[in-house]
Order: C-alpha cells, then sequence, then structure tokens
C-alpha cells in the first residue's frame, strides 16, 4: 500500500504507517520509494517490528528527503547505536524515539547529546524504554545536556 501510496501521489505530506507489522523487508521496501515523494514531512513508523538492521536504508534514504522533518520511530525494537544514528540525520527537526530497547544510562545519553548538539532537533521524545524508565539516573544525563547553552532542544517528553 504504501509504495502504491508514494509512486501515485508525489504531493503527499504526512505518512504514517503505525502498528502495522513492518519488519526489516517492509522498511527496504519503503526506503526505496521514499525519494518520490519530495514534500513528505512526516514519518511516523512507530509500533511495528523495527530493528537495527532496518536503520542503514532508512536513513539512507531520509537523508535523500531534506523536506521530511518529522520522525515518530517509537515503541520498536532499536537500540542505542541505532536511536543515536537516527538523532544525527541533519533534516530532522522532531524526532521521538522513546519505547525503544535503550537503557538511559551515560554513555548512550552523551552519544545522544553528541548528535544532537550537530543536528537541528527541537524537539524530542524520550519516554520510557523497553529496559525501563529514564529513572534518576537518567534523568540527571538528560539534565546536564539542557544545560548546554548549544543544545538545540525546545521539547522534551520523558513520559
Amino acid at each position: 500500500i504504501s509504495s502504491l501510496l508514494l509512486r501515485h501521489c508525489p504531493t503527499l505530506t504526512s505518512l504514517t504507517l503505525a502498528s502495522n507489522l513492518i519488519t526489516s523487508a517492509g522498511v527496504a521496501h519503503l526506503a526505496d520509494q521514499l525519494s518520490a515523494t519530495p514534500h513528505l514531512t512526516l514519518l511516523d513508523v512507530s509500533k511495528n517490528r523495527l530493528t537495527d538492521d532496518c536503520i542503514p536504508p532508512l536513513t539512507a534514504a531520509l537523508a535523500r528527503n531534506p523536506a521530511l522533518h518529522t520522525l515518530v520511530i517509537s515503541d520498536n525494537a532499536l537500540t542505542e547505536p541505532s536511536l543515536t544514528r537516527l538523532a544525527s540525520l541533519p533534516n530532522i527537526v522532531h524526532l521521538d524515539i522513546g519505547g525503544n530497547v535503550f537503557a538511559p544510562h551515560k554513555p548512550f545519553i552523551n552519544n545522544l547529546a553528541n548528535a544532537l548538539l550537530r543536528t537541528s532537533i527541537t524537539s524530542l521524545g524520550f519516554k520510557g524504554s523497553y529496559k525501563g524508565t529514564l529513572g534518576c539516573e537518567g534523568a540527571v544525563y538528560i539534565s546536564s545536556l539542557l544545560r548546554n547553552a548549544q543544545c538545540p532542544l525546545q521539547s522534551l517528553d520523558l513520559s
């Protein structure tokens, strides 16, 4: 369905594919089709079955789509390296990575913070993960990120 929409609706600006049981094969196909939608500004692939092997083709496709500024990829099975890679995409302004497989420990928060400082992300969804909630330790690390004058965040969801 998404390939039909992407191919035949070049003016599509928002695509929500949440809760569709999308796997690596589906993401690879979706990534191939994203170039056909130069006006797409929002992609929601939350609540699917995305794993780390989905990230290389997806990030490559998203990097070639400069209009896309909102990515909702929450509630999948993505780990810390993939989430950091997503936070490094230059055109993303709103990113929701909550509910994935990360532990809110200092190395991950530092890697995420470094990625955020090099991008234009102003809104980050970072709710609890598969490995637990942010907790006190994670909140301390996040607060150190927010104290940085170069931090671009304007909105942070820690629910």
